[in-house]
């Protein structure tokens, strides 16, 4: 009777601290909930807004709505996808004070929402389902689109949430703008251009207006930064015109290679036509191409065939060869610059100018000069190896190359410039299609550098791109030694010391025993 009593009062303890751990635990839940804080472990923090974030939608003065357009019927793996797209969507809800609405629209497959999808630019995709035991395949949607005062911007596909808040706050701010700044793209054919740099150009056209000009075209007063890709020839007007164009304040970006590489892997001279006026700003690009032992992997194709092989002439830039401070360089682990030249700025700049080094080859890196031999098969030596600078900024109030020259008596000229920035890279393959899809960090690389150098200091701390690549870091030698010896002795020592132990123990129970 006795222990039915006190089985019976045991089980009712159990069950009282049940009862009080779960109330306990609701209450903790209902207390989290009312306050907005999230914990984010992910390296990048893509899951939390930035405090750039945070004050835009702060700042909006009237409403903005966010539509979210997903389809109804998901397979499984889709629908964590759909919690998280809605999770930050709801943060930028929390944070703009009734000015944010949030409509989640969970879409089924009519003919009224294929039209309206196909009007707003949203396109539908393939996705895989299984239903009644049969693998089928559906069409779906998954896209955003932003309401303000009459105008809409469109974020036609969201399938990951990498860099969502990159592209909502693009929209936010491009859609919210009373102004938005206008970017020149100068080149030596605007259609090799566009059908080469599509992706480039389609991420440029959400945060800007892109004007796309041809080598002899005239430079508008409106650009904010001027891209120089790939000049060749360049005439003396021209070259006056981007000189011009920088006096009076314009910042650019300068993607001149001095070495061209055609379908068939043979190197020539590049001749740019720019060199002189890039010298007189105090940089100069060197007619070689760097190797470097931290390299990439490129394909070719012989025959009916394709093979991927170590590259040294595409060196990958790593992070600890970067600026650190830039904020260009902030979240990129590494670019890759394919058949790149190497930079120098001269020792007697200008005092009003500013020299940067924004990112560098490793210390086992060397040079090709002319004859420059391509042939991915070849034994890559280096007879002397030296770091090189790979892209390089400059800051301040520069001199024009055309003082005393004959141009310099035009009325409109300027002889001493406002304040510019100049980006220089001895290389323009690197922001092709080809490679920004092989190399993601390329594009990001091209895009944070224009961003840099157009927006505003205020507005730099939009959320930069997400690093898409983590490349392994070398070993030295010495390290690499001790962690094989570790590993190759710590679990045998560690089951002798087990075995040891185990043993005096075994050995003491006897003796206690006896």
């Amino acid at each position: 009777m006795l222990n039915t009593k006190n089985e019976i009062k045991s089980l009712g303890s159990i069950i009282i601290t049940i009862a009080m751990v779960f109330v306990i635990i609701c209450f903790i839940n209902l207390f989290i909930n009312q306050i907005n804080k999230r914990f984010d472990f992910t390296k990048e923090h893509i899951y939390t807004l930035s405090d750039y974030s945070k004050n835009l939608v702060r700042s909006l003065d009237d409403i903005v709505t966010i539509e979210f357009y997903i389809t109804k019927k998901l397979p499984p793996h889709v629908v964590g996808m759909k919690q998280h797209i809605t999770d930050l969507l709801n943060e930028y809800d929390a944070y703009g004070k009734g000015n944010i609405q949030v409509i989640i629209d969970s879409l089924n497959s009519s003919q009224e929402n294929h039209n309206r999808m196909a009007q707003l630019g949203i396109p539908r995709f393939q996705m895989n389902i299984i239903e009644q035991d049969k693998l089928q395949t559906v069409e779906a949607y998954s896209g955003i689109a932003l309401f303000y005062d009459n105008k809409t911007e469109v974020i036609p596909m969201v399938l990951s949430i990498n860099t969502l808040e990159y592209d909502l706050s693009l929209a936010l701010k491009k859609i919210t703008s009373k102004t938005i700044p206008e970017i020149g793209i100068l080149t030596n054919d605007v259609e090799t251009f566009k059908k080469t740099h599509q992706n480039i150009t389609k991420s440029l056209e959400k945060q800007y207006n892109v004007t796309l000009l041809n080598q002899n075209e005239t430079i508008s007063n409106n650009i904010k930064t001027l891209v120089i890709s790939n000049p060749n020839n360049v005439t003396a007007n021209t070259t006056y015109a981007i000189d011009q164009f920088i006096m009076n304040g314009g910042n650019a970006l300068f993607l001149v290679p001095t070495i061209k590489v055609n379908d068939l892997l043979e190197a020539k001279a590049n001749n740019t036509g720019l060199n002189e006026l890039i010298q007189h700003y105090g940089i100069t690009i060197q007619n070689e191409l760097v190797l470097d032992k931290s390299y990439a992997y490129a394909t070719f194709s012989e025959g009916y065939f394709n093979f991927a092989l170590p590259y040294p002439l595409w060196p990958k830039l790593l992070k600890q060869h970067f600026n650190s401070n830039h904020i260009s360089l902030k979240n990129l682990e590494s670019v890759v610059l394919p058949w790149s030249s190497p930079l120098t700025f001269h020792e007697s700049l200008a005092s009003n100018l500013t020299a940067t080094i924004l990112a560098s080859s490793t210390k086992e890196s060397w040079t090709m000069s002319d004859p420059i031999d391509l042939n991915p098969r070849q034994s890559f030596t280096a007879d002397k190896s030296q770091q090189y600078p790979m892209i390089i900024s400059l800051e301040g109030e520069f001199t024009s190359f055309y003082n005393s020259k004959p141009l310099a008596l035009s009325q409109s000229f300027i002889p001493n410039g406002k304040p510019a920035k100049l980006v220089f890279i001895g290389n323009e393959i690197f922001a092709s299609d080809q490679m920004s899809t092989q190399f993601a960090n390329n594009k990001n690389l091209y895009l944070n550098l224009i961003d840099w150098l157009t927006l505003e200091t205020d507005l730099l701390g939009i959320p930069n791109r997400v690093n898409l690549d983590h490349p392994i870091q070398a070993l030295s030698n010495e390290l690499r030694t001790f962690i094989k010896w570790f590993t190759s002795l710590i679990i045998p020592i560690t089951i002798i010391m087990i075995g040891v132990i185990r043993y005096w123990i075994n050995k003491e129970k006897k003796h206690t025993y006896e």
